[in-house]
């Protein structure tokens, strides 16, 4: 049975109890007032506070959540539940009843309070971002010296069989030995080192290979980079060894060698050939070429930011405008803050300017655009990412959201 006037007394006592400091006699007097009265959200929103002060956020929590379901107007409850849930960490429970406070009037308290969790997410966020970062850069880089090291035994692997093979190599039968000169001793020395020259050949050919593969860099005008491959002919016959002298007949080899006849004085010299005229190179292309827009691997958000930073709005929405739709959400959830869904949304809203009404009347871009703000509309966090976006990068947002027909509220 419900007594009001023993409620009162009871919780009278507990706020002198808790303006002397003594949190917990606070708190047995407020549960003596909560007995008499359950009826009443006024002790259970007291209680939370003296649990706030003994640090107890879990039973803070509840007790300002009891007091909710009484009175949900109850605004003190809301705000000293949104402290217990960021003790306990739950920072988006926390951001929404502030954010409910606010909505019911400027409440400074409230106010300095959201700010400062704010300020916790990005940091949060950032070294999260950090972490996955280094992570990523330690597993390429181990990825590229075991690149490295694989090339480095298939050269030496090549080496060893060319050398096998020379060494191998049978004697021609039945061949007449010829007479052996100096000059064709030092001819063979030279000819020496012909195996080095096919293994420098080989090894041209595994970096051609390797050069060949496509690299993309994202400039100015997003200019895809040719890659140049040296063919392995013409390696291996710059590199090759040049070839020893034939034997001769000792007749032939002591006869001593015609004299030079001069040119006669009046023959003009020969015209100089004038050299090929040389192509003009191909002009760069100047089209977003992202390595592989349907990928949803790991590091693919990371990798699709790093090549939106330096771009411009429009050059931000022709390069996003090579991934599916579905993809872009899907990669940019788990690395998603203010700035990079900033970034994302002046993209769309450059993108935007000529579409028609309605994500089904504005033809292919405005399905695109409008599927890609409702994925990014269900990421997890998007309700904080959202509210710590700058008054432009909102005003964006809403003009993207606007040109799909979907109203300026988004």
């Amino acid at each position: 049975m419900s007594d009001p006037a023993a409620s009162k007394l009871a919780r009278e006592e507990g706020n002198a109890h808790f303006r002397r400091g003594r949190w917990a006699d606070a708190a047995a007097a407020y549960g003596r007032a909560i007995a008499a009265d359950e009826n009443d959200a006024l002790p259970r929103a007291n209680r939370a506070m003296a649990w706030l002060k003994l640090e107890r956020y879990a039973a803070a929590a509840a007790d300002a959540t009891a007091a909710l379901s009484i009175d949900p107007a109850h605004l003190k409850a809301r705000y000293r539940r949104a402290l217990a849930r960021r003790g306990l960490g739950d920072l988006d429970g926390a951001v929404a009843d502030l954010s409910a406070v606010l909505a019911r009037g400027d409440n400074p308290a409230a106010r300095e309070e959201l700010g400062e969790i704010h300020a916790e997410i990005v940091r949060a966020g950032r070294a999260q971002a950090a972490g996955r970062v280094k992570a990523e850069a330690e597993a390429e880089a181990g990825a590229e010296a075991r690149e490295v090291e694989a090339d480095k035994v298939r050269v030496e692997d090549a080496a060893r069989e060319d050398a096998a093979r020379a060494e191998h190599k049978p004697e021609a039968e039945h061949e007449p030995e010829a007479e052996h000169k100096p000059a064709e001793d030092k001819a063979e020395a030279r000819a020496s080192p012909a195996p080095r020259a096919a293994s420098a050949a080989s090894f041209a050919a595994l970096r051609g290979k390797r050069d060949a593969r496509p690299a993309y860099a994202l400039q100015a005008g997003l200019t895809a980079v040719s890659t140049k491959m040296t063919p392995r002919g013409q390696s291996a016959q710059s590199q090759s060894a040049p070839a020893g002298p034939t034997s001769v007949s000792p007749s032939s080899a002591s006869a001593p060698p015609p004299a030079a006849t001069p040119p006669p004085a009046s023959a003009p010299p020969p015209a100089a050939t004038p050299p090929p005229s040389a192509s003009p190179p191909s002009a760069p292309s100047t089209s977003p070429l992202p390595p592989n827009p349907t990928s949803t691997a790991p590091g693919a958000g990371l990798a699709l930011l790093r090549a939106l930073r330096p771009l411009s709005p429009s050059q931000r929405y022709a390069y996003l405008r090579a991934y599916p739709a579905g993809v872009v959400p899907r990669i940019l959830a788990p690395t998603l803050d203010p700035e990079a869904l900033g970034m994302v949304l002046g993209a769309l809203c450059a993108g935007s300017s000529g579409v028609g009404a309605g994500a089904d009347g504005g033809g292919g871009e405005a399905k695109w655009i409008y599927e890609i703000m409702a994925g990014l509309r269900r990421t997890p966090r998007w309700q904080i990412n959202a509210a710590m976006l700058s008054r432009a990068e909102r005003a964006e947002g809403e003009r993207a959201w606007a040109a799909v027909g979907e109203g300026a509220y988004w």
